[in-house]
């Protein structure tokens, strides 16, 4: 189950979680870790109204038909979260969807919840994805989230409840630890089946990130593993069969983030590690490099690799991201998605493979549908 959206509207509703990965939160040197924030139930009444005028401007140059609307922590689903804290979630998409729909009420609202999926009390969340049709986002790493086995195993038991049930999908991250594991056959990320859309998460702990950053040869060796072993559903491999993209149009986001002490981990393009700002709207991050737009030009592409330059520049997944954001890390001097299309372009059977795994797909995911659509009455 794809995102199909070209706008999206990211709210952080507030900052407990029920694991304290590395990625998340690197400054504690005050000693305040993730599980010390407080969920501030006044704010999350309140940030809708402060969301309007900015929500009221963006969605009126909607091009398509469908907006996301994304939900994340923290950790929302935690089990030991209050029932009543599911009910401010709910009312607070009521509010978003209304905003929306007074000034655009031809756009589909797609609601995505993101979780690490380390909870067991489903009955509440079935209950707040089937009101808004809403999408599930399990967040999967191989290396450097779970503690051990038996978090992987709830992951997975969570897993299974969703699947085929809701429209869901996974988000990995790709640190150098976690390809190392990827292509060793890591347990659970072989469980995933392949008709769901694998995304890839575009993170690096900034503290001793050279341990983590991929190199050029990790990246490729990933990405020719996954064709090699029939891995089509993740995001970046599919989108090298396609035969047409638009090479401008590209994902927007706008963040609305709270106050945070501490240092956000997210590698936001040319943002690099930036702590995040007092004000609750943190601001606009366009996705480039998804699209392949040629307006994407730094100093990066310009004197790194002259991706500008590359006969396949427009057709160019984002894949090769990470490295991009550091110019500290010498890259080779050839870039992976450049040898990724051309080792697809060597065999012909790459591609038949490919074309089988997608009819499998096509017929799995028809089945759902997802998002909330206006109807009368309904303001």
């Amino acid at each position: 189950m794809k995102k199909c959206s070209t706008m999206s509207l990211d709210f952080s509703l507030h900052t407990y979680c029920n694991m304290n990965c590395s990625f998340c939160f690197e400054n504690k040197k005050n000693g305040i870790g993730i599980k010390d924030y407080k969920i501030d139930i006044e704010r999350i009444r309140s940030l809708p109204d402060k969301a309007a005028p900015i929500i009221t401007e963006k969605i009126q140059t909607v091009t398509d038909d469908t907006v996301e609307v994304l939900l994340y922590g923290g950790e929302l689903l935690a089990d030991e979260l209050p029932d009543q804290l599911f009910q401010e979630y709910e009312l607070f998409l009521n509010r978003i969807i209304h905003i929306i729909w007074n000034i655009r009420p031809d756009i589909t609202i797609v609601p995505v919840i993101i979780t690490n999926g380390i909870f067991s009390n489903f009955s509440r969340v079935e209950s707040l994805i089937s009101k808004f049709n809403a999408i599930i986002q399990l967040s999967y790493d191989a290396t450097g989230r779970f503690n051990n086995g038996c978090e992987k195993e709830i992951w997975f038991n969570t897993f299974n409840h969703f699947f085929k049930r809701y429209p869901l999908f996974i988000s990995i991250s790709i640190k150098k630890t976690d390809i190392e594991a990827y292509i060793h056959g890591d347990e659970y990320f072989e469980k995933i089946p392949d008709v769901l859309d694998i995304e890839i998460s575009e993170y690096v702990p900034n503290l001793n990130y050279q341990e983590y950053l991929p190199s050029d040869d990790d990246i490729y060796n990933f990405y020719k593993w996954c064709i090699d072993t029939n891995h089509f559903n993740i995001s970046s491999v599919t989108e090298l069969f396609q035969e047409k993209r638009s090479p401008c149009n590209p994902l927007t986001e706008f963040l609305f983030f709270p106050n945070l002490p501490g240092e956000k981990c997210w590698m936001y393009l040319c943002n690099m590690h930036e702590p995040f700002q007092t004000d609750e709207y943190f601001g606009e991050y366009k996705d480039y490099m998804m699209s392949g737009c040629p307006n994407m030009i730094n100093d990066a592409r310009k004197h790194k690799r002259g991706c500008l330059t590359c006969e396949y520049n427009n057709n160019c997944v984002r894949m090769c991201t990470l490295p991009y954001m550091f110019n500290e890390y010498k890259m080779s001097d050839t870039c992976p998605i450049y040898r990724i299309i051309k080792y697809i372009e060597s065999d012909k059977n790459i591609t038949e493979n490919f074309n089988h795994w997608k009819n499998a797909y096509d017929s799995f995911n028809s089945k759902f549908t997802c998002g909330v659509r206006y109807e009368k009455n309904m303001l």
